[in-house]
């Protein structure tokens, strides 16, 4: 899609979502998504319905440990010091999936000492960052002026004056303390372990015409244009375009993305919401038989999972792609281990290179590619019912449920195919409705199997068809390698009633 592309999202989320809404909500629902894209296009083209509330949204591992590393300096892996965490729907910052707990509590002050002491012992992170000397007659400035500009780095945005006297207070609670640094450890700590800096907080700004309604300041926009983009916290460049407003307008969101997609960060976080979005977490635990799959290495998983990020990254960040385009390019990016798996030419070189498929290579966008092919299959047998499910949730946003409980296992006795045993679902009513609407669609696939390899015949020998038999939702397009980009393109789902 290109950067222009991605940055109608970042208007539509971070622009139009500058007049978010009520402040608030009912404490007994966390929220899910108050400050999303829903309600950012709903406060942006609609100024008649009311915009949803928004909630107190924690940073989860991930984003802690950018932060820490973008504002102080911090290099270590941190993730074994978080409790486990686990995602909701797909994604790890769903804000229903982050509460807090006694074990998380502790994780963030054993962190916080940690970071605040490598700060302060590291004699070139000290200088950076600190930008003062918090020790004997120029201590008293230097905690002050620590306040002001790391802690609007921390807090993201200028302290309050109450904030800066309690943390001072705190700070000067170790000034007699026989460890110079004693008082400064203490400030650190304290901004770390802070609410302000562990959460999102968005308080905003009344609007006089509108009572009960808020509108985000521009230090709330930047935060969450820094986490939509970042993964991480505003830098100083983008709080200074808050304080001086310059955030309040599209034009100036615009600007400050246009700068921030130029940033490596950027290429980083939006792989790493893509790698969620298609659910490609599954391929780290897939493993193979070697009696089956005698070419199945884990350098051949890290492979394909790299083939897809890297073609994903093409088409978010190089000029003149279009999403359609994903599904049916005629290009990909393979090393010599995934080229062979695809029956192509070894690439020059040891790492990545861009490959065209010829006009009757199977193979086309990005749902032929083995990582998601594999994720999305069983050990060591097909399984379009994963496929298709996978589809249905993830590219037309439809939700196949769990099964009923009390269905009756598929009769395994004969060695029928695949296909003729998943008609047993469909002769099933309580079963029917849903299979109808997975199978047909992974069935395109079929001709892939668990590996991602390219087949014509099952494993006991039967011709496979490969025939795209399903209907997206209410078109008559049809799915399947060369048929998805069709299916998109007609797709047209109903408004909500």
């Amino acid at each position: 899609m290109g950067p222009n592309g991605l940055l109608s999202l970042t208007l539509l989320v971070a622009a139009g979502a500058a007049c978010t809404g009520v402040i608030g909500g009912d404490d007994e629902q966390p929220g899910a998504g108050g400050g999303g894209a829903a309600g950012a296009a709903a406060a942006a083209s609609a100024t008649d319905i009311d915009p949803t509330s928004v909630y107190l949204r924690r940073l989860n591992a991930r984003e802690y440990q950018q932060t820490v590393a973008d504002v102080f300096g911090e290099t270590a892996d941190l993730s074994k010091e978080f409790p486990p965490e686990s995602a909701l729907d797909g994604y790890d910052n769903n804000v229903l999936a982050l509460p807090a707990s006694g074990p998380l509590v502790e994780a963030y002050a054993n962190l916080a000492t940690q970071v605040a002491k490598g700060v302060l012992t590291s004699p070139t992170r000290r200088a950076k960052i600190l930008g003062c000397e918090p020790r004997g007659a120029t201590r008293a400035s230097c905690l002050d002026s620590i306040l002001t500009t790391l802690g609007r780095r921390v807090f993201r945005r200028p302290l309050t004056t109450e904030e800066r006297t309690d943390l001072l207070a705190l700070a000067n609670a170790a000034a007699s303390d026989p460890d110079q640094d004693a008082p400064a450890q203490l400030l650190l700590e304290g901004l770390l372990q802070s609410s302000n800096f562990l959460y999102r907080v968005e308080v905003g700004e009344p609007l006089a015409d509108k009572p009960g309604r808020s509108r985000l300041t521009g230090y709330e926009v930047a935060s969450r244009l820094s986490y939509f983009l970042w993964g991480s916290a505003p830098d100083d460049a983008l709080l200074d375009a808050a304080g001086k407003s310059e955030l309040d307008t599209s034009a100036g969101v615009e600007k400050s993305a246009r700068a921030m997609l130029g940033d490596a960060r950027a290429k980083k976080a939006v792989s790493n919401f893509q790698q969620q979005w298609l659910g490609l977490g599954r391929l780290g635990s897939v493993s193979r038989s070697a009696t089956y799959f005698p070419k199945w290495t884990a350098t051949l998983k890290t492979s394909m999972a790299e083939e897809t990020r890297l073609l994903l990254e093409d088409f978010t960040f190089r000029d003149g792609t279009a999403f359609l385009d994903l599904l049916t390019a005629k290009y990909s990016f393979v090393n010599s281990e995934l080229a062979a798996h695809y029956g192509l030419p070894a690439p020059s070189g040891n790492g990545f290179s861009k490959v065209n498929f010829s006009a009757t290579d199977p193979r086309a966008g990005v749902l032929t590619h083995a990582s998601l092919l594999t994720a999305y299959s069983q050990s060591e047998t097909l399984s379009p019912i994963l496929r298709g499910k996978f589809i249905r949730d993830v590219f037309t946003c439809e939700h196949p449920p769990p099964p009923p409980p009390g269905v009756a296992p598929i009769n395994e006795a004969t060695p029928t195919s695949v296909r003729e045993k998943l008609e047993q679902h469909r002769t099933n009513p309580a079963c029917a409705g849903c299979h109808n609407a997975m199978d047909p669609v992974g069935f395109g696939f079929e001709r892939y199997d668990t590996v991602g390899a390219y087949r014509t015949a099952d494993w006991l020998g039967r011709p496979l068809s490969g025939q795209e038999a399903s209907k997206v939702s209410r078109t008559r397009a049809s799915w399947g390698p060369r048929s998805s980009r069709r299916g998109f393109a007609s797709h047209r789902r109903s408004p909500p009633a």
